[in-house]
């Protein structure tokens, strides 16, 4: 498939992903063609790959302008409902080079580009540009659900810039990782009052260090259990089984 344009196409069946939908066994090269304007309800704006047994995929100078989907404004990519991936022993690459994102929106994650799998292999990922895409959550360039490793993902070599989501650069990210303290105890002793509170801060981190800024508050369902624990057990003046109350955290800026 080359010097294709493929604008405009509407796809409203929510269950049904993508404008092209890749799956099982794929052997494909989409070649310096256009996709512009396009838009799922579903997810995958343009394209879906998903449910695959084996797959060898090239995308070679094309441009994915403006398109629109749930997740994966352009390309939502997912190991699916296919069984026994992990002794399945056929390929699943892809390789990339010279793609222009721009401007696609995800309602969700992921304004260019959706990830969601650990057996598909994206390789020779080279000179791809990801600029002012947007997502409604996370991810307004690209969102990893299933993780690539920090040093596959350095590998890679591409432009990411000025991806956004709720006007908050936010280029790449991956789904919640760890949690960091913020909140300095240095010191050696704490006085606080029956049923005070005392304040901690918190903030959350992706795979790749980024601060998740959650401005939708999607991940306001996060609570946090916060225990004091006796650092001399055995000395009779200090309390047992003491807990610190009022212990739910909401991370908004991270």
């Amino acid at each position: 498939m080359s010097n294709n344009r493929i604008n405009n196409i509407i796809n409203n069946n929510k269950f049904d992903c993508g404008g092209i939908q890749l799956n099982n066994d794929i052997t494909a090269n989409i070649k310096i063609s256009n996709f512009t304007n396009n838009n799922s309800k579903s997810n995958g704006g343009v394209i879906c790959i998903n449910n695959l047994s084996s797959l060898k995929l090239d995308l070679i100078s094309n441009r994915f302008i403006n398109n629109k989907a749930i997740n994966g404004g352009a390309i939502y990519l997912s190991e699916g409902d296919i069984k026994n991936l992990e002794i399945n022993n056929k390929s699943r690459i892809i390789t990339s080079k010279n793609n222009i994102f721009k401007e696609n929106i995800a309602l969700d994650f992921g304004g260019a580009i959706y990830y969601n799998s650990r057996q598909i292999k994206i390789t020779n990922f080279e000179s791809n540009e990801i600029i002012l895409n947007k997502a409604g959550i996370m991810g307004g360039g690209v969102y990893f659900e299933e993780l690539l490793s920090k040093e596959e993902f350095k590998g890679y070599k591409f432009t990411l810039n000025n991806n956004t989501v709720s006007s908050y650069i936010d280029n790449y990210t991956s789904k919640p990782a760890y949690i960091t303290l913020d909140t300095n105890l240095n010191k050696n002793s704490f006085n606080i009052t029956t049923g005070d509170y005392f304040p901690l801060s918190f903030s959350l981190y992706d795979k790749y260090d980024n601060l998740i800024v959650d401005i939708t508050k999607y991940y306001s369902f996060i609570n946090l259990k916060v225990l004091l624990e006796e650092k001399n057990p055995s000395n009779s003046d200090n309390n047992s089984n003491i807990s610190l109350k009022g212990n739910i955290g909401l991370f908004v800026h991270g």
